[in-house]
């Protein structure tokens, strides 16, 4: 019986050359199952398309007609709301007007309270009816302004 006796030393090359190739196959089989993932998520991603292609499409087509009737909407907007806010603090003055008559009258009525007595209740009537006409003819004041505007 003869043995054959052979040594071989495996030199750094020889064990990188294994891991290299080893580590590539490997690689290789992790981006080929990433391709087949990445393939049946594209064919949803197309699918998901196609379904909503054609509502978009519908709204795509409509967005000119709805444009049109909102730019009209702000335009006019545009032009109402300034003359409606001029409107406003024309009413806002005169409001604050009348408080500010108001508040004079009472307080000047509660400090002559004894000449208040000897004042005639016509005289108080007079006032009275006087600061009432002045609140109405500021509010048709602001009414007039407002019809001359449009």
């Amino acid at each position: 019986m003869q043995f054959l006796l052979v040594e071989y030393v495996m030199t750094p090359n020889d064990i990188m050359s294994i891991v290299l190739g080893t580590l590539g196959a490997v690689a290789i089989i992790l981006l080929i199952v990433f391709l087949v993932y990445l393939i049946k998520t594209m064919k949803s991603v197309s699918k998901i398309v196609d379904d909503v292609s054609e509502p978009v499409g519908e709204v795509a087509d409509a967005l000119p007609g709805l444009i049109e009737p909102a730019q009209i909407l702000v335009d006019g907007l545009a032009d109402t709301v300034p003359v409606i806010l001029d409107d406003v603090s024309i009413m806002t003055g005169e409001i604050t007007e009348a408080i500010d008559s108001a508040k004079s009258f009472f307080e000047n009525r509660s400090r002559r309270q004894s000449a208040r007595q000897s004042d005639n209740i016509g005289t108080q009537a007079a006032r009275m009816l006087g600061f009432l006409a002045g609140i109405v003819a500021a509010l048709k004041q602001a009414k007039s302004k407002k019809k001359k505007k449009k």
